[in-house]
């Protein structure tokens, strides 16, 4: 029995030096957020320039500098989503953002189809039937891509299960540094200010968190 002992703990071992590293990884990937943050805050007060700011006014059309907001095109792929499908609209068409549209592409066979119709009323909403699953969820929002407004400055994609709280926009918005353009001392325009391409937020179980003890 000797070997199987030593063979347990060669096991807890491995594990133990697996969840360790998961462990520090995660630590690590936090300090660096952190430390990125405070280096784009420290950038946004050396270059005189302003983060957007969260906004709970559906009117609030401009930044705080009197510059239009960015047009925001939102992309959801779904496919089989009837029992979600008027959740994820609700919210979609919620949000507090004065200039957006939703692209919503549609692979399914369900129901979901009629349910999104209804949803079109709502002049900012696009809805895409396809026959064919052709590319799958990546051939769907390549469709989506090709009926994007033309106004379109950022591109947010969104899982057909997933509720965007109402400021989700202005949220994802503040990472990319949004700052002022000076011509003449008047403000014309926005533009990037540091080099990021693309930002993906956290995301929360919590739907169900409180259904049983697995779920919490």
């Amino acid at each position: 029995m000797m070997w199987l002992g030593s063979g347990l703990r060669l096991i807890a071992l491995v594990f133990a030096v697996l969840f360790l590293s998961y462990a520090l990884r995660l630590y690590a990937s936090s300090i660096l957020t952190l430390m990125l943050a405070l280096r784009n805050n420290l950038k946004d007060k050396a270059n005189g320039g302003i983060r957007v700011s969260l906004h709970n006014n559906r009117n609030a059309v401009q930044l705080s500098n009197g510059v239009e907001a960015p047009f925001v095109s939102i992309h959801v792929a779904v496919y089989n989503e009837r029992n979600v499908v008027d959740r994820l609209m609700k919210a979609l068409t919620s949000l507090d953002y004065p200039r957006y549209e939703v692209i919503v592409v549609d692979d399914s066979n369900d129901g979901t189809t009629e349910k999104l119709l209804r949803w079109m009323r709502d002049p900012r909403v696009k809805v895409i039937h396809r026959e064919g699953r052709r590319g799958f969820k990546g051939g769907a929002l390549a469709e989506a891509l090709r009926h994007t407004s033309r106004e379109a400055d950022f591109i947010a994609i969104f899982d057909a299960d997933f509720i965007p709280p109402s400021n989700i926009i202005w949220r994802f918005l503040q990472s990319f540094n949004i700052i002022r353009s000076n011509h003449k001392d008047k403000v014309e325009s926005w533009e990037m200010a540091n080099d990021v391409a693309a930002v993906q937020g956290y995301q929360r179980h919590i739907l169900n968190a409180g259904e049983n003890w697995i779920t919490q």
